[in-house]
């Protein structure tokens, strides 16, 4: 919405983050997110705390929130997501005190600068029905992510490409399959699970990484796939 505008898309970026994850965590409190608790710094989150949906309705905007809910675009900058989008900026009258257009700020909260505000407007979002209901649709779209095919595939995305693939979760991921688990393991084995994790056309096969998932005992890989994924593995060794 705001890439031609420098001034509002910096403090989009920078605030952004810091607000956003606070709200969530309001929703589920255990959440960790790898970004930095700054909600007893951020003087200026009344940046990020703007009610964006209801301008992505139509045109480019429509397009980029399509581009950003697709889970292949997950951990893309937005820049790089939009590059080739007209910009579109919506009007607005002016800035309000802390520099966000005021029209879209989410009714309820208290606007107040600093620290003290931040932690009213998270109270408030915490307690109050009303600011929650104003927030679910948010939430909803972030929890829509939450599909164990979304999370196998990222998952083994993230595994396949880490510095560490070669030397330390490739070799764990392996052992897994052993028994008993070997010192050591082949260079030779390390590739074969890569090549055996992606499927013909590039993309991931699920059935081995839940397979593996469940072998490593992950909280959140259903109780019946893991006891399949043992049973497996028993009966090849």
């Amino acid at each position: 919405l705001f890439q031609d505008i420098y001034e509002i898309f910096e403090n989009l970026d920078s605030h952004g983050a810091s607000f956003w994850v606070a709200m969530l965590k309001t929703f589920f409190p255990d959440l960790d997110m790898p970004f930095e608790d700054i909600e007893q710094l951020d003087i200026g989150w009344a940046w990020g705390a703007i009610d964006f949906l209801p301008m992505t309705s139509h045109g480019s905007a429509k397009l980029a929130l399509q581009r950003f809910s697709d889970p292949a675009n997950l951990s893309l900058d937005w820049r790089t997501v939009t590059r080739d989008l007209p910009r579109n900026s919506p009007r607005f009258e002016g800035f309000g005190a802390l520099g966000a257009p005021y029209l879209w700020r989410f009714r309820g909260l208290p606007f107040r600068p600093g620290p003290a505000g931040f932690q009213e407007a998270l109270r408030r979002i915490r307690q109050q029905p009303a600011m929650q209901k104003a927030f679910l649709p948010y939430v909803e779209r972030f929890t829509s992510f939450f599909q164990p095919s979304i999370l196998l595939q990222r998952w083994t995305f993230f595994a396949l490409s880490s510095d560490r693939w070669v030397g330390e979760l490739g070799p764990a991921l392996q052992r897994l399959r052993a028994d008993p688990a070997p010192s050591a393991v082949a260079p030779e084995a390390v590739e074969a699970l890569r090549e055996e994790l992606c499927s013909v056309d590039g993309e991931v096969n699920v059935d081995v990484a839940l397979s593996l998932l469940g072998l490593a005992e992950v909280p959140w890989v259903p109780e019946s796939v893991a006891s399949l994924a043992l049973g497996e593995a028993k009966r090849t060794r």
